[in-house]
């Protein structure tokens, strides 16, 4: 039986274990770790490299040519110059995935070959092997475990890395002895015979290639179980975006669609029946809704293990909270372009007998989509109530308040069951309030003190809070929508779009000013990727009054007692 054919039969012996999956993500993650790869090489090889160089002046050893570096110098360094391109090569751009597997192989064999040949021109008369086999154990070890590999590749590799590794040891020694002979070093340059060098490498070699394959293997296999727990059916997922009150965002993507997909997931410890009731009701409401600004809901399900989620679209942009806190309050323009089409996300929803009831500057986000800027989509119905139907739906007993403080309207807290889409109206001047004023129209470090300003503080005009003026007709809307009597607010959503129309600033926050601003400065802030990056989809950490809480009624009157946060 002949060399090919044994390799062969080992080959086919062993499961390939090919990487599963995305073909695109799994291109990406092989790039990312074989730049890794690349650098971590690169780095020890420079520095083993200059660290030789500084002993052999420190202890005297003379290179009879009268060169600062000697071949074996020269070989580290063109090594480490291969290394360094790889590196540079993988961490720009994209590289096709054949390449990938080319320089994968090719960054090993070159690995393993040059430090036999750099060893064995060090001094050919020694017995460098050992030196030579630890390193290239090394190197093959580290790519097993950080290069994704099946186990048939990773022992396709080791093999090619080991042949290389033999010439140099048993061929350049014979051809070099001479050489190093009339160059001055004493010895006769024959060193070990090839013989036996054969043998001590062929003999570590196959447990170097069995250990180095093995690890891949187990590797291999946990990279697979860990790929299959991040699969939600048809999705996969990526990275954690943030979470809320019951659940957690994750960016994933379809299977086959390859759409960029917001999951969100219910957090086990929360998966009580009235939570999972909640759960579901969100996503049955939202998925009624078609407007643009309102959030896309594209699938819900339960995996085997029992975690319920729902998919959503991505969006990349940024939410109403953190602009404000980042950019500060905004022109009037831009805040009744913002408000207008919030306003039209609610018209449909009070059109179907639905209440958001938690509109707030968090759940909403002004995005990118399509190429038009500054869409506005409102975000999270988990508190969303049908008034067609009898009871709240979200599971509270009677005399307890769901919501957020710092937008809940004063019927929500007195009379939590009256709520209805003028609920909605008051929170969405509040959001408009903070828009233009920079800060919402009441302070306090307690929720149950914000509730109780809601209850009975008349709210100072946006312009008193921003300390200069403001175009009147646009605060003249804002402070309508936050009448404390249901009756004195705008009826319906629609009106509130009216009375923004309406405004001497409104159309005054064109497309080319949005484009500007995002090419300027929201691409840097929603998009500075590591940490802006999971500001996508996601509520932000917010003060203790921006936060969804439940509220006791104590029963004093229409006084709000206890809270905490749900």
């Amino acid at each position: 039986m002949t060399i090919s054919r044994i390799i062969s039969t080992i080959l086919k012996a062993i499961p390939s274990g090919t990487f599963e999956g995305d073909p695109e993500e799994a291109r990406r993650f092989v790039q990312e770790r074989l730049a890794f790869y690349a650098k971590v090489l690169f780095l020890v090889g420079t520095v083993a490299l200059v660290v030789r160089t500084i002993s052999q002046f420190a202890l005297g050893e003379v290179i009879a040519s009268g060169l600062v570096l000697g071949p074996a110098q020269w070989i580290a360094l063109a090594a480490c110059s291969a290394f360094l391109a790889v590196w540079m090569f993988c961490a720009r751009g994209r590289v096709a995935a054949a390449t990938l597997l080319a320089l994968d192989g090719g960054a090993a064999v070159i690995a393993c070959s040059g430090t036999a040949i750099a060893t064995n021109l060090a001094d050919p008369r020694l017995t460098m092997e050992g030196h030579a086999l630890v390193v290239a154990t090394t190197v093959l070890l580290f790519r097993a475990i950080i290069v994704p590999s099946s186990p048939r590749r990773t022992l396709t590799v080791s093999l090619a890395a080991l042949l290389p590794m033999l010439v140099a040891s048993c061929v350049v020694p014979r051809l070099l002895g001479s050489w190093l002979y009339h160059s001055g070093m004493p010895g006769d340059g024959a060193g070990p015979t090839a013989p036996l060098r054969a043998a001590l490498l062929i003999q570590w070699g196959i447990a170097m290639t069995a250990i180095a394959t093995i690890a891949s293997s187990v590797i291999h296999r946990l990279r697979e179980k860990v790929r299959e727990a991040r699969r939600l059916g048809p999705y996969t997922i990526e990275e954690k975006l943030g979470e809320g009150a019951m659940g957690e965002v994750y960016r994933a993507h379809h299977a086959l669609l390859r759409r960029p997909t917001a999951i969100k997931l219910l957090r086990p410890e929360r998966a009580s029946e009235a939570c999972i009731a909640r759960f579901e009701r969100e996503v049955q409401a939202t998925s009624r809704l078609s407007h643009p600004n309102t959030v896309a809901i594209y699938d819900y399900g339960r995996t085997p293990d029992g975690v319920f989620y729902c998919a959503m679209e991505l969006l990349p942009g940024i939410t109403l909270r953190t602009l404000v806190e980042i950019e500060g309050p905004i022109v009037e323009a831009r805040a009744i372009h913002v408000l207008r089409q919030a306003a039209a996300s609610l018209a449909e929803a009070h059109d179907v007998g639905l209440v958001h009831r938690d509109i707030k500057p968090a759940n909403v986000m002004l995005c990118e989509r399509g190429g038009i800027f500054d869409v506005v989509k409102v975000l999270d119905f988990g508190l969303v109530r049908d008034l067609g139907e009898a009871a709240d739906g979200f599971g509270a007993p009677p005399g307890v308040v769901a919501g957020t403080p710092e937008t809940l309207a004063p019927e929500a807290i007195r009379t939590p069951e009256a709520v209805d889409g003028r609920s909605d109206i008051y929170a969405l001047g509040i959001v408009g309030y903070i828009l233009v004023a920079g800060r919402g129209p009441f302070d306090s470090k307690s929720a149950v003190d914000i509730m109780r300003h809601h209850i009975y503080t008349r709210p100072a005009p946006p312009s008193d809070r921003l300390g200069r003026p403001l175009a009147r007709d646009l605060e003249a809307v804002i402070l309508s929508c936050l009448e404390k009597e249901p009756a004195d607010r705008p009826p319906d959503a629609r009106s509130v779009i009216a009375a923004l129309d309406a405004c001497r600033d409104a159309g005054g926050w064109t497309q080319e000013d949005a484009r500007r601003w995002w090419e300027d400065r929201g691409l840097r802030i929603a998009g500075a990727r590591t940490g802006a990056r999971r500001e996508m989809s996601r509520v932000p950490r917010v003060d203790p009054g921006a936060q969804t809480v439940v509220v006791e009624i104590d029963g004093r009157g229409d006084r709000p007692g206890r809270a905490s946060v749900t």
